[in-house]
């Protein structure tokens, strides 16, 4: 069950492989000569995980790159990942973690950088992890989203990947009563809506555009935003599974 539920994250990858190619630009009406063949699609991307044991337990990056090798793309991949990390501190240079991830985000280019948040912050919880009051650390998320990450990575030409996680097996109690925490599917839902907020983050500092395209399963659950040729790039990537990290 869990190696086929990362196969959506997999897909995503292949599918942004293959849309280098859409992407290339079109030849002139005005060439005398036949239009060229369109060039190969890469067989390898640079994938760049930043999260937490969400990303870690069961080894995420090694099962996706796995996936990907059984369908002819390699996947060369570092992380940055720490227990209970929240994405708006993998982006604060005043935290050890923080200067850890943006050294490596801005070490290399990356044709991929998969973003995965705090369980309980995108849908609006009380971040236990760091304390934080209802709604207060998906705010930051927010912000670092739209004034670090989508900055950076609109300038490296990278693939923008939100990896949405799900909720825990019996709900968050201490998020209970506040924030609709109190079952699986309450929580998932509204983690749900928290990526499409932070989709919508990404997407305001890259004003072109998206065109949407979803795919559903039921267990494994996975949807994206994909790109169509030559516009911004994001993907959100969903899975549900019942058997990892509950």
């Amino acid at each position: 069950m869990a190696l086929l539920s990362f196969s959506g994250l997999a897909l995503a990858l292949l599918l942004l492989a293959k849309s280098a190619t859409a992407e290339q630009p079109s030849p002139s009406l005005d060439d005398a000569t036949a239009p060229a063949a369109q060039p190969p699609a890469p067989s390898s991307l640079s994938v760049l995980f930043i999260g937490n044991s969400y990303t870690f337990v069961n080894d995420v990056p090694g099962m996706v790159q796995n996936i990907s090798a059984s369908a002819g793309l390699t996947l060369v991949h570092s992380q940055a990942t720490k227990g209970g990390a929240s994405l708006f501190q993998h982006a604060n240079a005043s935290l050890d973690v923080g200067r850890a991830t943006l050294a490596l985000l801005r070490s290399q280019h990356w044709d991929a950088v998969v973003l995965q948040d705090q369980s309980e912050t995108a849908g609006g919880g009380r971040d236990t992890d760091d304390s934080l009051p209802e709604g207060e650390g998906r705010r930051r998320s927010l912000s670092a989203l739209s004034t670090t990450y989508a900055p950076i990575l609109r300038l490296a030409g990278s693939h923008a990947v939100l990896y949405e996680t799900w909720g825990r097996k019996s709900g968050d109690p201490p998020n209970a009563a506040c924030c609709g925490y109190g079952s699986f599917e309450g929580m998932t839902n509204l983690s749900k809506h928290g990526y499409e907020l932070y989709a919508e983050a990404l997407r305001s500092v890259c004003k072109n555009g998206l065109s949407l395209s979803l795919f559903k399963r039921h267990i494994p659950l996975f949807s994206f935003l994909m790109p169509a040729p030559s516009l911004p790039r994001l993907v959100v990537f969903q899975t549900w599974n019942l058997d990892t990290h509950l």
